[in-house]
C-alpha cells in the first residue's frame, strides 16, 4: 500500500543478542484491535508471562508442558491502577501517558529534569529504530551498542542521521 508513511504500521523482528538470547518485538498498529492481553507489552521467561499495559499488568506462572509437571516458581498477579488511585500523580489524570506529558510540560516551565529522559526515550526507541532500518535497507544488521553504529553496513549507518533544518546542526 502506497500511503506516504515512512515507518510500518505491521512488523515482527527478530533479534539476536550475543549470548544468544532471542528477542522478538512485534508491532501492530493496522487496527484498533491488540492481540495482547492488557494492551501493550508480553514478556515470556522460564518462570511466566506478564502483559502490561498503560494501567495494569498481569503475571501468569509458567505451566507444565506436554510431559513436564512442576509447581509453578511464582505466583499469579493482576493489578490495575484504575483500583488504586493513590499511584497517580493527580487525581485529574486518568492514565501514565498523560501523566507523562503532563510532568514533561510542567518541566519545560520549571526546567527541572522530566522523568523520561531524553536518554530514557533514546534507549526505549532504540530496538524500533533499527527494525525500521532493517526493514529499509533489507539486511540483516549488526550492531554496535557502545558507539552506536552497524558494523556490516554503511547503508544502514546513512539512516541513523538525517539533515537538519537550518540553522540546527549536529555539533
Amino acid at each position: 500500500m502506497n500511503d506516504d508513511r515512512t515507518i510500518p504500521d505491521t512488523m515482527h523482528v527478530t533479534y539476536e543478542f550475543k549470548s544468544g538470547v532471542l528477542v522478538t518485538l512485534t508491532i501492530l498498529e493496522a487496527s484498533t484491535g491488540t492481540f495482547i492481553p492488557h494492551g501493550f507489552l508480553e514478556l515470556r521467561g522460564t518462570k511466566g508471562t506478564i502483559h502490561t499495559g498503560e494501567n495494569d499488568y498481569k503475571i501468569t506462572p509458567a505451566s507444565a508442558g506436554q510431559f513436564q509437571t512442576w509447581k509453578p516458581m511464582i505466583e499469579p498477579e493482576d493489578y490495575s491502577l484504575a483500583k488504586d488511585d493513590t499511584l497517580l500523580i493527580d487525581d485529574s489524570y486518568k492514565n501514565s501517558a498523560s501523566s507523562l506529558v503532563r510532568n514533561f510540560l510542567d518541566c519545560v516551565k520549571s526546567r527541572e529534569q522530566p522523568w523520561a529522559t531524553l536518554e530514557i526515550g533514546h534507549r526505549s526507541t532504540t530496538m524500533a529504530h533499527l527494525a525500521t532500518i532493517a526493514m529499509m535497507t533489507r539486511e540483516r544488521l549488526e550492531w554496535d551498542a557502545v558507539n552506536e553504529r552497524f558494523t556490516n553496513s554503511e547503508v544502514a549507518n546513512k539512516y541513523l542521521s538525517y539533515e537538519y533544518r537550518k540553522p540546527w546542526k549536529l555539533d
